[in-house]
């Protein structure tokens, strides 16, 4: 609760700070105004009333080159424009277009504005989206549809900036009413949906800068690497140095539920601090340090983990980058330790090893391209900072591309094993794949495109026979398109085959061939497609077939008022030994008028439409069918407000 009456007073506080003070001044130009004075506004009324234009006969009036001659009062001495957007800091022409004996002309006016005394740049601005749905007939197995329900998404941004300062809001928050009770942790009502506060410095020589709210951390491949959550960042430059500290909540949280996420040492935090040294101007050294606890998951994930065990990490990484030669070949290259606890309430000690790797890309000219990579990531590596690390791997990565002016060529080969350590009581398990990707664009209407892959999988040093491992799978893919103005046409054939050489022999097979021609316009655009695919299970002597059309449609009337939409698919999957036999239908459509308000209205283009969803089943070996409707009512209001 301490978290929501805090939030709400920033919210508020800096959604009024660019409004306060700011007078939206009037501007009057005349063939006598002086081009070189500045006035202090935002959204001015600009009037013209210069005595050599013929007002009568005015053709255009423009604002930085943008018509705005509908929005305007033209008067038969003077133009009046209420600018409804803030006006960016800086000069400003106002075009005046007329016909004066049978011949335009045209009369600039220059003038020269800023949106506060202290600030630049000092707008803030309000939007939302209405929703509201009542659902007109619905299936009665569809028990988690609601009747009526209401969502909203109001949201504030503020932006206060000048030559060295910047301040930035960023807070959102949802509304949701229906008529079925909903799930936790979702509530009825106001909850938060994300927010973001940053403030900063900088001058020629440092820079510094301040983040609270919904944050992400990317420090290096193996330490902390996508960690995102609520939580602050601390960023800090002088010269050739910088500092970052940062706190994130390793959890992930919904609505105002978790606070701000800056409990550094809580059961649920993760925080750290990088050290950088730059040297000239190009090469680059850190020193990154992490540590944190998760107790239990988060919204939105899950684990095989007790919701009570607390797992705790921690990260010493070294990296450096640089280039050897100046945008021809550069060098990356890290080292991280870690210590992991899965549990720190049971008797067993933590874990320890290391991860490493080298990375290699070299740029001859504007043709080639080179990646060369090696990595090993030890079989106890963990970080809390990066749960999706892959650990037990080591493996050399080759990719190499050629673009010519008709031909694009790539290639990609790698290698890598698992069992770092050579336990005895695990398999080693070696992974081969190499693919070549080639496209012809020599036919400007005609691109074709051809892959190859194949991939060896081969264990040694089994436990038991069981373990074996010994697999090569060839995968082909080839397509051909044309397009010419609004239709294209595309033809793909995709095959892979799958040879077990083991004792279990489980050989498949697999061909699809696809079919997708398109057509669009602007008001108009249909898109059917067809698929076919085989697959063949060698042991068993088993052939399925799966056959999917498609096909989607939609477009728009009255100057693209009334816009429809309708799609569908239908799906055949039937084999050769009586097992399966299957027949889909979805079908999906949206019908809505849009109606068109004046520019300057705080209300945008609300729409009101029906939109409906249709799915049908149907199984031939048990002689079961389904199917299920719902048809609904919809009311979209957009708002948008920029003080």
């Amino acid at each position: 609760m301490e978290f929501k009456k805090w939030f709400c007073r920033v919210l508020i506080g800096f959604a009024l700070t660019p409004t306060i003070a700011y007078a939206n001044n009037v501007i009057k130009l005349t063939s006598k105004s002086q081009t070189n004075k500045l006035v202090i506004t935002k959204k001015p009324t600009i009037i013209c009333s210069d005595k050599d234009i013929d007002y009568k006969n005015i053709t255009a009036i423009l604002l930085d080159e943008t018509d705005i001659t509908e929005l305007s009062d033209i008067s038969n001495d003077s133009i009046t424009f209420d600018a409804f957007v803030p006006l960016a800091s800086g000069e400003h022409t106002l075009s005046v277009i007329y016909s004066e004996n049978g011949e335009d002309k045209r009369k600039d006016f220059v003038f020269r504005t800023k949106q506060s005394k202290y600030f630049d740049t000092a707008t803030a601005k309000f939007s939302a989206t209405t929703l509201y749905v009542s659902t007109l007939k619905k299936s009665d197995k569809l028990t988690d549809v609601p009747h009526t329900k209401i969502e909203s998404n109001p949201e504030v941004d503020v932006l206060l900036e000048n030559e060295y300062w910047h301040y930035s809001f960023h807070g959102g928050l949802k509304y949701l009413s229906q008529s079925l009770p909903v799930e936790p942790p979702q509530q009825k009502g106001f909850d938060l949906s994300g927010y973001l506060l940053s403030i900063g410095y900088k001058n020629e020589d440092f820079s510094a800068d301040a983040n609270i709210g919904d944050i992400q951390i990317d420090e290096s491949d193996y330490s902390a690497q996508g960690l995102s959550g609520r939580g602050g960042v601390l960023s800090t430059s002088y010269k050739s140095y910088a500092i970052r500290a940062f706190v994130v909540d390793s959890k992930s949280r919904y609505g105002f539920d978790g606070g701000t996420g800056l409990d550094i040492g809580s059961k649920n935090s993760i925080y750290g601090a990088s050290f950088t040294k730059t040297f000239f101007d190009d090469t680059n050294i850190r020193l990154i340090y992490l540590h944190g606890k998760k107790t239990g998951d988060g919204f939105g994930t899950s684990s095989s983990d007790p919701q009570t065990i607390t797992k705790e990490g921690y990260v010493y990484a070294l990296s450096l980058s640089t280039p050897i030669i100046k945008d021809k070949i550069s060098l990356y290259s890290e080292i991280d330790f870690s210590s992991y606890d899965p549990n720190i309430s049971d008797s067993f000690d933590s874990m320890s090893d290391r991860a490493y790797n080298v990375k290699l890309n070299i740029t001859p000219n504007e043709i080639y391209n080179f990646n060369v990579v090696y990595e090993h990531v030890g079989r106890k590596y963990f970080s809390i900072a990066n749960e999706g690390i892959t650990n037990d791997t080591e493996g050399v990565y080759f990719n190499a591309g050629a673009n010519y002016t008709y031909h694009t060529i790539a290639l990609k080969l790698s290698r890598s094993n698992n069992n770092v350590d050579d336990i005895p009581l695990y398999s080693k398990i070696y992974t081969y794949s190499g693919e070549v990707d080639y496209s012809l664009n020599r036919f400007e209407h005609a691109p074709i495109n051809l892959s190859y892959r194949r991939d060896y999988v081969k264990s040694t040093k089994e436990p038991s026979e069981d373990d074996k491992q010994k697999m090569i799978t060839d995968t082909y893919h080839g397509d051909i398109g044309y397009n010419m103005d609004s239709f294209s046409i595309l033809f793909g054939v995709d095959y892979s085959k799958q040879n077990d050489k083991t004792k279990n022999n489980q050989d498949t097979s697999s061909v699809t061939y696809s079919l997708s021609p398109s057509y669009s316009v602007e008001t108009f655009h249909i898109n059917p497609n067809l698929s076919f695919n085989k697959t063949r299970d060698y042991k068993s002597g088993t052939n399925t077939n799966a056959t999917t059309l498609g096909l989607a449609l939609g477009g728009s009337l009255f100057k693209q008022r009334f816009s429809y939409d309708l799609s569908g698919t239908y799906t055949k999957t039937k084999d050769n030994k009586n097992t399966t036999n299957t027949r889909g239908l979805n079908a999906a459509f949206q019908v809505a008028y849009a109606f068109e308000l004046p520019k300057n209205w705080v209300v945008k283009t609300p729409s009101i439409g029906i939109r409906g969803e249709y799915n049908h089943s149907r199984d031939k070996i048990s002689g079961t069918k389904d199917h299920d409707i719902n048809i609904q009512l919809f009311v979209s209001i957009p708002l948008e407000y920029i003080f």
